[in-house]
């Protein structure tokens, strides 16, 4: 079981880069993550987050540029996510195992009557200094995050102070970070996919309604 905090980050990923050369770190890596989250349950607005994503899966496509040629890959993954009692994740384990054609595999999850909540892609850059490694995540439609896994060195330390660490290390490292470090970009995504198809269908009504009042 690991841990680890993700925060929005209130800048461009150029100024981000600035802040974190200045404090020492170096550009290591960049990818490319397209992941589809697939569930059985049905979908409704309030849904919540904890029960949505006990019953999914995620189909990731990746691209790594690595310093000698590029590297791809599609996995099947699904994450064991530990809840304390306010509903914050404060772990997380992942059972994988790799996929030969990501795109059968999608047909194959839509034709079984699974759905398709979130589709979520992320350009992400990463950092490291010393023993610690940082990402920075570029989601489309919602903006930069910051994402820091667990040290080596907290490896045996309780999941509550695995967490209080990488909060004060998250805010030393200068960048301008929102109030929460519990975000969950799938659900965010997930949720603003929500309001769109809700205006949608309210804006539908209203032209029904307008037409039927013309008729008569």
């Amino acid at each position: 079981m690991e841990t680890e905090i993700t925060a929005q980050i209130l800048c461009s990923r150029e100024a981000a880069t600035g802040i974190l050369e200045k404090k020492g770190f170096y550009f290591k890596e960049k990818f490319l993550l397209i992941d589809h989250y697939f569930t059985h349950l049905k979908l409704e607005p309030d849904i919540e987050y904890k029960h949505l994503m006990e019953n999914s899966f995620i189909l990731r496509d990746a691209e790594f540029n690595r310093r000698y040629g590029g590297v791809s890959s599609s996995t099947l993954i699904y994450k064991d996510k530990l809840f304390d009692e306010r509903g914050a994740i404060v772990g997380e384990a992942k059972k994988k195992c790799d996929v030969t054609c990501s795109h059968a595999a999608e047909e194959i999850f839509l034709m079984a009557g699974l759905t398709e909540w979130c589709l979520k892609s992320v350009n992400g850059y990463v950092f490291k200094k010393g023993e610690h490694e940082i990402l920075l995540q570029e989601v489309d439609d919602l903006g930069l995050f910051l994402e820091i896994e667990e040290f080596e060195s907290q490896h045996n330390e309780p999941e509550e102070k695995k967490i209080e660490e990488l909060i004060k290390f998250a805010k030393a490292l200068g960048l301008p970070l929102g109030d929460c470090f519990n975000v969950r970009i799938s659900y965010l995504l997930f949720k603003k996919e929500m309001e769109i198809a809700q205006k949608a269908a309210e804006e539908a009504v209203k032209v029904d309604l307008k037409l039927v009042a013309e008729e008569d």
